[in-house]
């Protein structure tokens, strides 16, 4: 599952003035404000300045709510979004935030739309990030195709024109998120091995625990959750190995025997990272193939 936040889901209770108080989450605070006429957006993607250390002479700003319109005029709308925890509290409104926004209406490819992901902040945290991905509404899985094809567009905040080159870089990945649900059809076509699934789920594990040994085995993320996923197509294995890492709860030992459980990914930015390196190792196996 991918673990983003659906927007008008989380909001607790409403303040006297028609805020939505903040929501806590693991790690991240919804401290959204409602916009009666289109959206719900976290107060970060609506802030009209940047943050105050921020030097007007060299940081460019971006109000992230400028760019929607970008993918609403193309038939997107918006998903999710979250924003990341701050303590200090002149740092809320400008934290690092992502939205989250889905093609809608059309027919979805072997179950999945195209989807762009935007990052940014105003306290320097973070530069202007587009990624192309998908959803996939059997499941609801995030993957975010970040590999040399489907590359990510980044951003500094700063030099001249930076909205008017935002929105240009908008318009790219949002036509390479499209592209990158046409791949799903190749991605079904290929057959792998039982050896293929192993190594497929252990190189998995590994960029789920980086240096350190995992204390779960590959075969017990080859499980599949639904039996539309049973098949031994690169599509289907992708699939169930990024629901079994991003979902956790499999029992393992770890190098000095002792019980230790696979955590699922909870907060925004890790899976992002997570699910961009998977869809690289999708690629290499679909090369490979």
């Amino acid at each position: 599952m991918f673990l983003t936040f659906s927007c008008g889901l989380l909001y607790n209770r409403k303040g006297g003035n028609g805020a939505i108080l903040p929501y806590q989450n693991r790690g991240f605070v919804m401290n959204a404000l409602v916009n009666q006429n289109a959206f719900t957006l976290p107060a970060s993607a609506l802030a009209t300045v940047p943050h105050f250390s921020r030097s007007e002479k060299t940081y460019s700003h971006v109000n992230t709510s400028n760019l929607i319109p970008v993918f609403t005029e193309a038939g997107f709308e918006l998903e999710s979004y979250s924003e990341r925890k701050v303590r200090l509290d002149h740092k809320r409104g400008f934290q690092t935030h992502i939205i989250r926004m889905r093609q809608s209406g059309g027919n979805a490819i072997n179950g999945a739309f195209p989807q762009v992901i935007i990052k940014n902040s105003h306290d320097g945290t973070s530069g202007l990030v587009f990624l192309a991905g998908l959803r996939v509404m059997a499941c609801l899985n995030g993957i975010v195709a970040a590999s040399t094809q489907f590359a990510k567009v980044s951003l500094h905040h700063r030099g001249a024109n930076l909205e008017a080159r935002s929105i240009e870089a908008a318009a790219s990945v949002m036509n390479n998120a499209i592209f990158a649900a046409e791949r799903i059809e190749q991605w079904e076509s290929i057959t792998l091995s039982h050896v293929d699934r192993l190594q497929f789920a252990a190189e998995a594990l590994k960029i789920r625990y980086q240096e350190a040994a995992s204390p779960i085995e590959p075969f017990q993320i080859l499980y599949p959750f639904r039996q539309s996923q049973a098949s031994h197509s690169l599509w289907d294995t992708f699939n169930t190995v990024q629901e079994s890492i991003m979902r956790g709860g499999m029992i393992g030992r770890n190098a000095e025997g002792k019980r230790r459980t696979l955590r699922a990914i909870r907060g925004a930015e890790k899976d992002i990272s997570f699910n961009s390196d998977l869809y690289k190792l999708a690629e290499k196996f679909a090369e490979a193939a």
